[in-house]
Formats: structure tokens, C-alpha cells, sequence
């Protein structure tokens, strides 16, 4: 939204403002309830004890996170709790639960990219109307949005899924060093 309000685009600010908060109420909570749904198969139970099987975007929205979606174009949800003691296996475990949200972010483009394109076809074929070609602006938004929270989460930075994927491939004798640092 930054690079809008610099503009002075009006329109481009409404539109970002709307995409953003449908990313952080409706895309983050499905993320964060994958993580917690695929952890919760595995065998852990600590999802679902801190209330994480939830779409509710309460259980999934940080405040920065979601202020860092909205005026950055990139952020972060609660991270879910899991433990990979549980799992019996705990090395594809933890990079399973890890990466079913960025999944989900990229899945859920995918999905938005049909639908795009579906209304762009129609707005060729029928000449369209504004607000199907705004639908369609807040569209590719939430689309950018997805795939840069996507690609910004497996980042090997704690407490960011990658950072678990990151520690689940790291030889034993790293293990001290990386929770040291």
C-alpha cells in the first residue's frame, strides 16, 4: 500500500486496503489452519490444544504481521505451535506441517488465477463492466499478496516455516548452533 499512498491513487489505495485485509481475515487463517490440520494428523496434539484447528482469524492473526501485510505487501500470522516429538517421524513431520501453509498460499493463487482469468475472459467477451475489472485488479493483489507471504514464510528465519524445514534438514551436530544463534 506504501507505493499507492505515495502516488496519491485513491482508487489503488482502496483497492490494496481491501485485497490486504482479505489476505490477513480469510488467506492467513486457512494457512495456519493447514499447518495445525497437518501437524494434528501427524500425531501432535499441540495444535489443537492452543486452538489452532480453527478457521477463526483471531486464532491466526499477529497484529505486526498483518500491519506488515498491509502496508508492505509481505507478513506473518501466529505461527502454530507444534512439536515434533510427536510425530513419528519427526525429520518429514516438521517439514510437513511447515510447508502445508506457504501450500496453501500457492494453492489458493492458483485457484484466484483461474477465477481471474475466468472474469477476464468475460470482460473481453462482453465488454465488462468497472467493477468486474476492479474484482479483477483485487484479484491479482491478493494473488502477489499470497505469493510473496508464500515465498517471505520459508524463509529460513525463526520463527518462519522455512526456519523449521531449515532445522529438520540440518545434520545433529548443527542442531546446537542453530538454537544457540
Amino acid at each position: 500500500m506504501i507505493q499507492y499512498l505515495f502516488s496519491g491513487n485513491v482508487t489503488m489505495i482502496l483497492f490494496s486496503l481491501i485485497s490486504s485485509l482479505i489476505v490477513v481475515w480469510f488467506i492467513l487463517p486457512l494457512m495456519g489452519w493447514a499447518e495445525a490440520k497437518v501437524a494434528d494428523k501427524l500425531g501432535d496434539p499441540t495444535p489443537r490444544n492452543g486452538g489452532f484447528l480453527s478457521l477463526n482469524p483471531m486464532r491466526h492473526i499477529d497484529p505486526f504481521g498483518a500491519l506488515f501485510i498491509i502496508f508492505f505487501g509481505f507478513g506473518w500470522g501466529k505461527g502454530v505451535a507444534a512439536n515434533p516429538y510427536y510425530f513419528k517421524n519427526r525429520k518429514s513431520g516438521t517439514i510437513l506441517s511447515a510447508l502445508a501453509g506457504p501450500l496453501v498460499l500457492l494453492l489458493s493463487s492458483l485457484v484466484l488465477c483461474f477465477v481471474q482469468q475466468g472474469l477476464t475472459y468475460a470482460v473481453f467477451q462482453t465488454g465488462g463492466s468497472q467493477f468486474l475489472v476492479s474484482v479483477i485488479t483485487i484479484l491479482k493483489m491478493i494473488i502477489n499478496l499470497n505469493v510473496a507471504i508464500a515465498v517471505f514464510n520459508i524463509l529460513p528465519i525463526p520463527p518462519l516455516s522455512g526456519s523449521r524445514i531449515l532445522f529438520a534438514l540440518l545434520p545433529p551436530r548443527y542442531m546446537e548452533f542453530y538454537y544457540r544463534y
